[in-house]
């Protein structure tokens, strides 16, 4: 416990005079860009095209190993959430 308490109070000490020093925190997060409407509607012929049924079928992993290989998040806690199931 005495371990936690200071590695947290170093790392808050860090923090705090990183932020003093270079007086910037929060820079880089400045309004998001949004898309233009050509965007957006190629987005939305995609979505016109991937049906329901294909939408949820697309969630159930092939295997537990292979979502989790191919870095797809969704599937991955899918396959997660059914091993989970008594």
């Amino acid at each position: 416990m005495i371990y936690f308490e200071i590695v947290s109070t170093f790392a808050l000490v860090i923090g705090a005079a990183r932020s003093e020093i270079w007086r910037r925190p929060g820079a880089g997060f400045g309004e998001p860009r949004w898309p233009s409407a050509q965007a957006g509607a190629t987005y939305a012929k995609q979505a016109e095209a991937q049906k329901e049924c294909r939408f949820f079928l697309h969630i159930i992993p092939d295997t537990v190993v292979g979502a989790f290989a191919a870095g797809e998040t969704s599937r991955f806690c899918c396959s997660q959430f059914f091993s989970a199931l008594p």
